[in-house]
């Protein structure tokens, strides 16, 4: 990723800070996208890959429970609904989704993440990857010392049997960088580009498709400022209305072929969830744009991107998360 060579022909580095936890699915989606998108552009920048860790279960047993057991515990009846989505995302980065064997505390994991780390983030980034292919598609469990230490050996990280025999190594180090890249986050991976933008999730076309939707590339696009408008409005008229409006939106629009711009397909949502007086609300142009752009200005401006999300005015997180990661968000909240 990040070598001298480039850097002297006039290549800028991007560094990419990850928070992550090495049981979290999406972070392996969100690793592969992310390998993606540094393929498109190598040509044009070199990138230094940083993993810091993130307890998704601090509590989890060191010895390990079954995987299907934990899920149905944990999920209920939607942890088969979980399962069938992430198979058909993991097949669509070529992957088989494997829940067969034991799951558990990952202290151990970002001990040795760290460890690798220290003989340069691209082994520390090849590294995440043999974790997360051998816990994901071939059931070995990320507490196996056997696993762990063969991973690094497969990167090429020496004395991995070594470090990992001390409990305390890497303890201390570990603690901190949760501390400083992952304590005010509720939800993994999360991206840290340059120390600017911030991003998390990350979730390409085909996870509409696991969603049960067809995802529409046909029809226009354009300015969406009127549907902001529209959205204002059903809020006036009850937040669960304008939460169905929304719904309808990103429906017509993503599914559908319909132009976001379109009077008549605003009306028609707008109908459809019972928010009355929307085609007198939308004939004056200047209906509610002051409070959109008051709103954007307040909630908006100082982000690099969407969605983004704050919990009770404190949790605040962003991309497109799963689930569990706002279950834990609202239980989190609910403290």
């Amino acid at each position: 990723m990040a070598e001298s060579a480039a850097n002297a022909a006039g290549k800028k580095l991007i560094r990419v800070d990850v928070s992550s936890d090495s049981v979290c699915p999406w972070c392996f989606v969100g690793k592969r996208n992310l390998d993606k998108a540094i393929s498109a552009v190598k040509d044009q920048f070199d990138f230094e890959i940083r993993w810091h860790p993130f307890f998704l279960n601090p509590s989890a047993p060191k010895e390990g429970v079954n995987k299907r057991d934990f899920y149905r515990e944990k999920f209920g009846s939607r942890s088969e609904q979980i399962l069938a989505r992430m198979t058909d995302i993991f097949k669509g980065l070529g992957l088989e989704y494997n829940m067969e064997g034991l799951t558990g505390n990952t202290l151990d994991s970002h001990r040795l993440i760290y460890y690798a780390g220290q003989h340069g983030f691209d082994k520390q980034h090849d590294l995440v990857e043999e974790l997360f292919l051998g816990y994901f598609t071939r059931a070995k469990y990320i507490g196996d010392r056997e696993f762990l230490v063969e991973s690094a050996r497969k990167v090429g990280i020496e004395g991995a049997a070594e470090f990992l025999e001390d409990p305390n190594n890497g303890l201390k180090e570990v603690m901190e960088e949760l501390e400083k890249y992952s304590a005010n986050i509720s939800g993994v991976p999360y991206f840290v580009i340059n120390d600017q933008q911030k991003l998390s999730g990350g979730q390409p076309p085909e996870v509409y498709t696991s969603l049960g939707l067809n995802y529409n590339m046909d029809g226009l696009t354009g300015n969406t400022l009127d549907s902001h408008r529209l959205i204002y409005f059903a809020g006036q008229q009850g937040l669960d209305k304008q939460h169905e409006l929304v719904e309808e939106l990103f429906c017509g629009y993503m599914t559908q072929g319909k132009y976001i711009g379109d009077r008549e397909f605003l009306l028609e949502c707008a109908s459809k969830v019972g928010v009355e007086g929307a085609a007198e609300f939308l004939e004056d142009p200047n209906n509610g744009l002051k409070e959109v752009n008051g709103e954007f200005e307040r909630y908006s401006a100082h982000l690099s991107g969407v969605p983004y999300y704050v919990i009770n005015n404190k949790q605040k997180f962003n991309g497109g998360l799963p689930p569990e990661s706002w279950i834990r968000a609202f239980e989190v909240a609910s403290q």
